[in-house]
């Protein structure tokens, strides 16, 4: 579902996903993995509504729409799937708006619109942001296609 919304910009590789299932609860949570703070957590906690049919999730997603961080409560099942495709186009725009991310995307964008044969061996450049606040950047070269 992470590569089919958002059209290129991610690969499901992008993403740690983690599941617990405990007695009571289920967690669901989806990092970005070049930048941890952004992140999806559902939370299922299995009460005696669910024995009803309701159930529902609390979720906490970074980036949200107005704040860094924020969150929703009883995000019915057939919402959930919407809450993730909002959370990606908001976690795309993000990383869009830093500059670097930016240079380096429309690089790309170009290099696509320029020349998309020449995609089998690219120079990749990929910056991390450190937990110091310091940027790192790898560059190598990879097949891209």
């Amino acid at each position: 579902m992470i590569a089919e919304e958002s059209e290129g910009r991610f690969k499901e590789t992008d993403f740690s996903v983690y599941l617990r299932n405990e007695e009571t609860e289920h967690v669901l949570e989806v990092t970005y993995r070049y930048e941890p703070r952004y992140s999806l957590i559902a939370r299922m906690t299995l009460s005696e509504d669910a024995i009803q049919g309701e159930v529902y999730f609390f979720l906490t997603v970074s980036p949200g729409d107005m704040f860094m961080k924020e969150a929703a409560k009883y995000v019915k099942p057939k919402e959930l799937e919407d809450y993730i495709k909002a959370w990606l186009q908001r976690l795309d725009d993000e990383l869009s708006s830093v500059p670097i991310q930016r240079q380096l995307e429309e690089q790309r964008q170009e290099i696509e619109r320029t020349n998309p044969r020449r995609r089998r061996n690219t120079e990749v450049t990929r910056l991390e942001i450190l937990s110091d606040g310091t940027e790192a950047t790898t560059t190598a070269s990879a097949p891209c296609g």
